[in-house]
Parts: structure tokens; sequence; C-alpha cells
């Protein structure tokens, strides 16, 4: 299950604030993000799929000299459907999935009532059976530390 927050802003204007997140001045960890397929299903919802390049520091908990750089490939997969004003959208990570797989899934919708609820779950999987942490960000730094050694479901809210 999602955690959910609604928000203030419209469902359009959360939407596209969405989609223009990267690339931005701001996000000086996204190196790249490219529109590699869009279009139209026949209901008019709007398919889209980006590759994404991000660079970063690897997490304190990462064993050492497991990978040999910090960046990694990431596809979005996202469809909106602006009739029924719901986005949807997947966003896996393409390599060192030897060592692990992340998986994001974002859902924002707008109420019957005109809220709009955003909510994130992610999803680390560790593939190589050594134990590991995750951590549960919601916004205001590290909330939570567990070692684990399978799956981890990690549901986290946050507002745009």
């Amino acid at each position: 299950p999602f955690t959910e927050v609604p928000l203030s802003d419209p469902w359009s204007i959360v939407s596209l604030a969405f989609f223009l997140r990267y690339p931005n001045p701001y996000a000086a960890h996204v190196l790249s993000c490219d529109v590699i397929s869009r279009e139209f299903t026949s209901s008019g919802s709007l398919l889209t799929t980006r590759l994404i390049l991000k660079r970063g520091a690897l997490p304190r908990w990462f064993p050492k000299n497991m990978v040999s750089r910090a960046e990694s490939w990431v596809i979005e997969e996202s469809e909106v459907d602006p009739l029924g004003k719901v986005m949807r959208c997947t966003t896996k990570n393409l390599d060192h999935v030897k060592v692990m797989r992340v998986e994001e899934h974002i859902h924002i919708r707008q109420t019957e009532d005109g809220y709009v609820v955003f909510s994130s779950q992610k999803r680390l999987r560790n593939n190589r059976r050594a134990e590991m942490a995750y951590c549960d960000n919601r916004g205001s730094g590290i909330r939570l530390w567990r070692p684990v050694q399978t799956d981890v479901c990690a549901h986290t809210a946050m507002e745009l």
C-alpha cells in the first residue's frame, strides 16, 4: 500500500511539475534525461519512457568495492490520464542490478472532492544476499535504518 499526502495545487500543475523536474539546474545529480518514446493510447492517455543518468555518492551502508562508479542509468515509464486526472510512474535502475534493484512507483491522482494526492512506494531488492540496509526518507532526512536479507519495501509520501 502507498502512503498518501494531499497537495494544495491542482492536478494539472502537480503532474506538469513532475515531468519538469529533470533536467533543471537545482538537480545537479541528474546528468541527462532523454525521452525514448512518447505516444497516446486509444483512450487518450500519454505514455512516456525516459532514460535518466544520475550521479551521486553511494550510501554509507553500501558494501565497499562492489560498484566501481556512483552513476546509474534509470528507466522511467509513466502514464498520464488527463481525463481521469491520474498519473502513474515506475522508475527502475538499469545497471548495478547484480548487486541490487531499486524500483519506485509514484501515483498522483485527483480525488472526487478535488484534492490532489501524491504517493510513492520504493522497493530495494538485494541480489547478493549480503546484509544491507535501507532508509525511508520522509523529506527531512533518514528516519529508519534496518538491516535486511531480502526484499524491502519503503513507503514514502512527499509534498512537491
